[in-house]
């Protein structure tokens, strides 16, 4: 953090020297290029009358005369007779032309002062007063004085915005060590409010996630001991009585079972938390779920189960892993044949509008309240009674449904639908594929 300041700090230093250089440079050219103000020409044409009267007057030559007071004045001084120049003193003298113009007065310059000495005219030009330059060491210390002042002054301008960084160190160091619950305080209005929100936020979403990691290890932990504990009992009861009924195989097999199932979908979870295997393709959507449909005819005609499915003419293009969508129509499918009572029925809706794939599944199950439609995709969470382990599953399945649809950066919700008619609304969002119409699968965007 101190080089951060020493940065800022030298930085704000040479901007404010930069600036001074410039700006000195600056006023010395406006200054050097500026013209004499009125009051000196009105004081000077005065004075030239009243030379002019005395150089008339005065007998011999006048050009030392002139030129003492042109190194005295600071002046230009021409004598023109007849429109030739006949003497000068000084750096800047006006050509023939000009002379003409300003003797007759026909000239809009107002820098210059002509004043007649008998046959001739004298022209006077005051140039601006150059003052020498200050030795070396009488300005360097009003200079260095100055720059002293001012690179006090930027000391706590520097440090209140250092100051924000320093809190934002220590609350790194804090998380770093696993205290998730430091947060980055400011003062109102200040300008790093923003970092700090988003930092505030981020520690947030890292106590949620632990959060429910560890409610995860318990579901986990409870779903697995329930099994197995039950299974140690069927095996004790087969140890002690030797020839047991069938019945007591068949709940120690349905437990293994249940186990075997548990564990796939929690290695499942975990891939797609690490994103193993994600394999997107370009997807014609509506021969991909008809194909999904027709695989589980079988399955549809043995509950029986009628499914319903509308779609738009046109095709429905979309990148997506198609194994991992499968299983996501798979588990919800599931869902519907476990708790839909027969005549059971499904509505699967695709459409395509705005750059994205919207996918509706609406069965006529038990449904689910309100409250619960978001929870239903949390890890081992159950409504009631209807969606016990009774049913079989393991209470995975809409959570793998949402990570998988996370995974293609989409969207998935639940909803009561509002037609009065139970059941519950399933509906998913994708992102869409633009194609050209005349070279299908040819993405122009």
């Amino acid at each position: 953090m101190s080089k951060l300041y020493l940065r800022l700090y030298l930085f704000a230093v040479a901007i404010m020297v930069t600036s001074s250089l410039i700006a000195s440079v600056v006023m010395g050219f406006v200054i050097r290029r500026e013209g004499p103000p009125p009051e000196v020409l009105l004081r000077t044409s005065e004075e030239a009358q009243l030379m002019g009267r005395m150089l008339v007057a005065m007998p011999g030559d006048d050009g030392p005369w002139l030129k003492k007071i042109s190194e005295l004045r600071n002046w230009d001084i021409s004598i023109w007779r007849d429109g030739r120049l006949i003497k000068s003193w000084g750096e800047q003298q006006p050509s023939a032309d000009e002379a003409k113009q300003i003797i007759s007065r026909s000239t809009q310059r107002s820098n210059w002062v002509s004043v007649p000495i008998g046959e001739d005219q004298m022209l006077i030009h005051p140039r601006p007063f150059k003052p020498p330059p200050p030795p070396w060491d009488r300005a360097l210390t009003p200079f260095s004085l100055t720059l002293l002042f001012l690179m006090l002054l930027l000391l706590p301008f520097v440090q209140r915005i250092v100051r924000p960084f320093r809190n934002l160190l220590t609350s790194i160091r804090r998380v770093s060590v696993g205290n998730y619950e430091a947060r980055l305080e400011l003062p109102k209005g200040s300008e790093f409010q923003g970092l700090a929100d988003e930092f505030n936020h981020m520690t947030d979403q890292i106590q949620k996630t632990l959060a429910q990691k560890q409610r995860l290890i318990a579901d986990v932990s409870h779903e697995l001991r329930s099994p197995l504990a039950r299974l140690r009992l069927s095996l004790d009861l087969m140890e002690k009585r030797g020839n047991v009924p069938e019945k007591y195989y068949t709940k120690a097999v349905s437990e293994v079972e249940y186990l075997d199932a548990l564990i796939d979908d929690l290695l499942d979870a975990s891939r797609l938390e690490l994103r193993a295997n994600f394999n997107p393709q370009r997807t014609e959507m509506r021969e991909y779920l008809q194909g999904i449909l027709e695989k589980n005819q079988l399955l549809f005609s043995a509950h029986p189960l009628d499914v319903r499915f509308q779609h738009p003419d046109q095709p429905i293009w979309c990148d997506v892993d198609r194994e991992m969508l499968e299983r996501t129509f798979n588990n919800l499918i599931s869902n519907t044949l476990k708790h839909a009572k027969p005549p059971a029925y499904v509505d699967l809706t695709l459409s395509s509008r705005e750059g994205l794939i919207e996918i509706l599944f609406r069965d006529n199950g038990p449904g689910v309240s309100a409250e619960d439609c978001q929870k239903i995709f949390e890890p081992f969470y159950r409504t009631d009674d209807s969606r016990t382990r009774s049913t079989g599953g393991v209470g995975l399945g809409l959570s793998i449904v949402r990570k998988i649809i996370q995974l293609h950066r989409g969207e998935v919700w639940a909803q009561v639908p509002d037609d009065g008619k139970g059941g519950l609304l399933v509906g998913i969002r994708l992102p869409a594929m633009v194609v050209n119409s005349t070279q299908t699968g040819i993405l122009v965007q």
